[in-house]
């Protein structure tokens, strides 16, 4: 799991995010995944904090260089 923003982070405009997903896989693995098949999940989450969450997407583009 990676946090992209934190509770500061100012709301109500869109953002763009740009994560390379591989580069982050060996980060915290230190070796390619077993396979070239990942799996991404973008998830908004506020259970910690009790309060509410909203996300909403536009877009999602995969590239394989």
């Amino acid at each position: 799991m990676r946090v992209l923003r934190d509770a500061e982070a100012p709301t109500g405009t869109w953002k763009t995010e740009r994560v390379n997903i591989m580069e982050e896989y060996l980060k915290a693995f230190g070796e390619k995944p077993p396979s070239s098949a990942l799996r991404m999940a973008v998830m908004s989450d506020s259970d910690n904090s009790g309060q509410r969450t909203e996300a909403a997407l536009d877009w999602i583009k995969v590239r394989s260089e």
